[in-house]
């Protein structure tokens, strides 16, 4: 009889115990037994891991997976503009969130443009809360696996179905009645704003023990009020060179002279609606072989407003509304050839639509309306602006993954490929349909501008100012994990990493002539290697600290590429 304690296993860790058997007669029958515990929160280094229990204990007022990675030392996550807390942005060890990878039950779902502020795909997270079993977050990691990032890596695993049919329903509400208004003497202006989530989770057998599914459903509408209006509009905050009278002789003109609606002086609410499915099958294939599906959908819609400022009026024709859309599938194999040999098979794709429109529609030019004090003073501003004249994205992205493992007594060797191919096709040509400077209103009424700002392909068109490319990048690598001691592993391994491009951008031949530099070339044919070393030192007891662990490497690492 013998019975091993404290050996504590997270979510993708693996760990080697070695056990002496002694033959004899008397031994009937050998058990092994393994329980599940909720444990701390292990912080082990530059890696942490939260349990899906720990998760739902966090204070989460936005119920969004950045909460829960908040809490760990080395995350920083913090606003980095002035839209709210929907543009919080996730950095690890200091870096922009652009440098790091996100990912899904091991499948990369990172922002492969790279526009987003806080390094998922869409404004918001594309998974609820509800549905994740484990978030797992590093700074990068000396495994040769590890790649796509230069700063660090958020891993979610998402939940699986059980031999027990189990599911929820819940809700969420918050608005402005739940706000104070008043601080100490001061009182405090707050917009009518409402929040509401719903949603619900279920999951259990299609086959008992052999084939199981979990789905989760989960919805979220924001509303709040928009800050600018015009002076004596009752906005939150008011333009105060700009009087409602003014504002509303522009938009009369707007109507009588160029047949446009311009919109409204007094601001309007802005508008995000979320809305997330995950569906998830987990089929044991066999004694030795196990493949998990992934299915998920993240549509947003985000109303924003734009453009104003202490003097400048923003009609509400210039706000406009931002949609995504995406879509991922996802499969995994694993399979035990035999007790020493492994394989893992990963392969997934992703499609992200982006669009961008004003509200005021896009035929129209952005028409600044200066009101006498020149381009400083006040001014009203319509049309859409002018980074919406033609805007588009979309981007395609497939990864497939070939790993082998092998236990050879003290070592275990892992040998793969990667191939991660992102297809892109951006739209933005700033200035297409023009913007206008008006000195006055007078000038407006009578379409004369003092200055054109018109900016398009040579066609006229702006689609031909598109880019459109696929930059595939294929990794090969091999790694050694040697348990030298019973205290010290050591890990040894390098990667190397292939790009390919199929299209440069034309050769323009003004710029060589100016500059001397070729403009046509791109990343084809470009390689790196990656070699990289780690340990790991398992101290025990160190005076009043208990369960001490050292952990070290150095090395080489690529990635995290805004394709912007």
């Amino acid at each position: 009889y013998a019975e091993l304690d404290n050996i504590y296993l997270e979510l993708s860790e693996t760990s080697r115990v070695n056990l002496t058997l002694r033959k004899t007669d008397a031994v009937e029958e050998l058990v092994v037994v393994g329980q599940a515990i909720n444990s701390s929160g292990l912080i082990t280094g530059p890696r942490s891991t939260l349990t899906g229990d720990q998760i739902m204990d966090i204070a989460s007022v936005n119920r969004d997976i950045k909460d829960a990675v908040a809490t760990q030392p080395f995350v920083n996550v913090y606003s980095i503009s002035f839209n709210g807390d929907d543009t919080e942005s996730i950095s690890i060890a200091g870096t922009n969130a652009r440098y790091s990878s996100f990912q899904v039950d091991g499948i990369g779902q990172s922002d492969d443009f790279g526009l987003e502020y806080g390094g998922y795909p869409g404004v918001k997270s594309p998974l609820s809360l509800d549905s994740v079993e484990q978030v797992n977050v590093s700074v990068v990691d000396f495994d040769v696996r590890d790649s796509g990032s230069t700063a660090g890596n958020v891993n979610v695993v998402t939940k699986s179905g059980t031999n027990e049919f189990a599911g929820s329903v819940y809700g969420f509400q918050m608005g402005d009645s739940w706000v104070g208004d008043q601080i100490e003497d001061n009182s405090v202006t707050v917009g009518e704003f409402d929040e509401e989530t719903v949603g619900y989770t279920f999951g259990g057998p299609v086959i008992k023990d052999k084939l199981f599914f979990f789905i989760n459903y989960d919805k979220f509408e924001k509303t709040e009020p928009g800050v600018w209006g015009a002076a004596g509009s009752g906005a939150l905050r008011e333009v105060s060179g700009v009087s409602l009278a003014q504002a509303n002789e522009i938009i009369g003109l707007a109507k009588s002279v160029y047949d446009y609606d311009a919109g409204s002086a007094s601001g309007m609410n802005n508008e995000l609606l979320d809305e997330d499915l995950l569906v998830k099958l987990d089929w044991n294939m066999n004694d030795s072989q196990r493949m998990t599906y992934t299915h998920q959908t993240s549509d947003n819609n985000d109303v924003r407003e734009y453009g104003g400022s202490e003097n400048t009026l923003a009609l509400t024709s210039g706000n406009y509304t931002k949609t995504t859309e995406l879509q991922s599938d996802s499969f995994q194999i694993f399979s035990d050839w035999t007790d020493n040999f492994s394989t893992t098979m990963r392969y997934g794709m992703r499609t992200v639509d982006t669009a961008q429109a004003s509200i005021g529609g896009d035929d129209f030019m952005r028409a600044v309306v200066e009101l006498g004090e020149g381009d400083r003073g006040p001014q009203v501003i319509m049309g859409p602006d002018v980074f919406r004249h033609y805007n588009s994205l979309q981007t395609d992205t497939s990864e497939f993954e070939f790993e082998m493992s092998y236990l050879l007594g003290s070592h275990e060797l892992v040998a793969g490929i990667h191939k991660n191919a992102v297809d892109v096709a951006n739209g933005f040509v700033a200035y297409s349909d023009g913007e206008l400077l008006f000195a006055s209103a007078s000038d407006f009424e009578n379409k004369t501008p003092y200055s054109i700002d018109y900016r398009n392909s040579p066609s006229g068109n702006p689609a031909d100012g598109s880019a459109a490319f696929e930059i595939e990048t294929t990794s090969f690598y091999i790694q050694d994990t040697w348990d030298y001691s019973d205290r010290l592993t050591l890990q040894f391994g390098v990667r190397m990493e292939e790009y390919s491009m199929d299209q440069a951008p034309k050769y323009n031949e003004a710029l060589f002539a100016a500059h001397g530099i070729r403009n046509d070339t791109s990343l084809d044919g470009k390689d790196i290697v990656l070699p990289r070393f780690g340990f790991t030192y398992d101290q025990g007891d160190l005076g009043m600290m208990k369960d001490v662990t050292i952990r070290g490497g150095m090395g080489y690492f690529t990635g995290g590429r805004p394709n912007v």
